[in-house]
């Protein structure tokens, strides 16, 4: 069996799963460089691919990334096709990120920089802290646990959001449903979505929400 990986694996895990599937042929390629050729003479395909998929003799496609909106389309994979996605290993990246880009809110950074680029030395008023903010999170995954972790650094009250009524969550302080979500966002200093995009989440942050 043939197995295409075009995700941006480290040598060293690459290796661990070669050495785990000595039956399976292994090509790793750049995706800028897969043509649809190397994709019709695989079974597996490792990564995020661009190119035509509708293929009866693919096995499954193993996506690089937790979004797989793109590959679940009608028409786009075939029937016996498997579609998997990397789901529960971004969750401390994308944590970082959130907590980067409220203190670059809260702190003015992008006005300091442009001051920096442009030799100003010009203080910037206001700014505000993240301590004891209250921060409403919808959708309670990986993305959701590994947030809430972070946010509780700062003192955070953590209100959680979810279709459906669940079991307590570690760093969430209370949850609700999202039909309640009217209740909560007024108490809000901060909006975290952390849904996956589909047909049911698609706008939902309306103009009336």
């Amino acid at each position: 069996m043939k197995v295409l990986n075009m995700a941006p694996l480290n040598r060293k895990y690459l290796k661990r799963i070669e050495d785990n599937c000595p039956e399976f042929e292994f090509i790793t390629m750049e995706s800028h460089n897969v043509t649809q050729d190397m994709i019709n003479s695989v079974d597996i395909v490792i990564g995020n691919p661009s190119t035509k998929m509708n293929l009866k003799h693919l096995k499954a496609i193993l996506l690089a990334s937790a979004g797989s909106d793109q590959y679940v389309q009608d028409g786009i994979l075939n029937p016996n096709t498997i579609l998997t996605n990397a789901s529960g290993t971004y969750g401390k990246a994308i944590a970082e990120h959130i907590i980067g880009m409220i203190l670059t809110l809260n702190k003015n950074f992008i006005g300091y920089i442009k001051n920096q680029n442009n030799h100003q030395w010009q203080m910037i008023h206001g700014g505000k802290e993240i301590y004891h903010s209250t921060v409403v999170i919808v959708g309670l995954g990986d993305l959701c646990y590994e947030t809430a972790k972070r946010l509780k650094a700062f003192d955070c009250y953590i209100i959680g959001i979810k279709r459906r009524k669940c079991q307590p969550l570690k760093y969430v302080d209370e949850i609700v449903t999202t039909d309640h979500i009217h209740e909560v966002l007024p108490k809000a200093d901060y909006l975290i979505l952390t849904l996956p995009q589909n047909q049911s989440t698609y706008h939902f942050m309306n103009e009336k929400r």
